[in-house]
């Protein structure tokens, strides 16, 4: 298959968040990009004195690896970010890519003994990790910076970056290219499209809101969008294959619906 890739925007489109929120894992674990687990259970600031940081430093050094969920190298340039990290502290990455479902579960089942240094959830689960304390309370050293509603006040979770919905469309496979989401409802376009399950990918709830927001939905009425997948599903479009970086490859998804920077990654 040649590299023959179009993005499409959505015009009607919700702009939502990501949020990288540390489990209570052990209280050594090194600063990444998204958050950390602090070395005390109270709320701190990252460079409240360089003495703490290079404590920080040093205890996670010894431990040697930072482990993380759902912080895949293909996802919003985590590769290149804990390539610098690797570079900067000589502490290596591990992951496991999972979407927020399963890392919440995971969460949930290693509370007693928690394994994850750090994870990346969608927004919709940030209320859950509040209310089961699935995180360790940490404020960054730009914590000012990050708007009220992109974090929680005690610390448990920040949110890391944004995007708007697309469609990732592989023009070898479909000749005539959507531009809405009322054209993905065309009989040519049966068996294309391609998306995450909602019910365990935030990414793919979201999808399901910009979808109402773009049929006079809103962020407290989400019925159109879920109307709008009915439709989808009634008419065959959707094909049931998992939009990963390698089906894409492939060729199995003619049509993603997916993040912008991932569509473009």
């Amino acid at each position: 298959m040649s590299r023959k890739m179009f993005v499409v925007v959505s015009v009607l489109i919700v702009v939502s968040m990501a949020l990288a929120s540390c489990s209570t894992s052990n209280p050594t674990a090194a600063p990444t990009a998204a958050t950390n687990a602090p070395a005390t259970s109270a709320p701190t600031t990252a460079a409240s004195t360089e003495d703490a940081m290079t404590q920080l430093v040093q205890a996670a050094q010894q431990e040697g690896t930072i482990i993380s969920y759902g912080e895949p190298d293909d996802w919003v340039n985590y590769g290149g970010l804990y390539q610098g990290f690797s570079a900067e502290y000589n502490i290596t990455h591990q992951d496991t890519d999972m979407d927020s479902g399963t890392i919440i579960s995971t969460l949930q089942a290693e509370a007693s003994s928690p394994v994850a240094d750090t994870t990346d959830l969608g927004l919709a689960f940030a209320k859950l990790v509040e209310d089961e304390q699935l995180s360790q309370p940490y404020k960054n050293s730009h914590w000012e910076d990050i708007p009220d509603y992109a974090k929680d006040p005690e610390g448990r979770w920040s949110a890391a970056y944004y995007g708007v919905m697309s469609f990732l469309v592989n023009a070898d496979k479909v000749t005539d290219v959507p531009q809405t989401w009322e054209d993905l409802l065309k009989d040519e376009y049966k068996g294309t499209v391609c998306m995450k399950d909602p019910r365990s990918s935030a990414t793919a709830q979201m999808i399901v809101l910009a979808a109402a927001y773009a049929h006079d939905g809103s962020e407290s009425n989400v019925q159109p969008g879920i109307d709008f997948f009915k439709k989808m599903i009634d008419g065959k479009i959707l094909n049931g294959v998992s939009p990963s970086s390698a089906n894409i490859s492939k060729g199995e998804c003619p049509i993603t619906i997916q993040w912008d920077f991932d569509a473009l990654s």
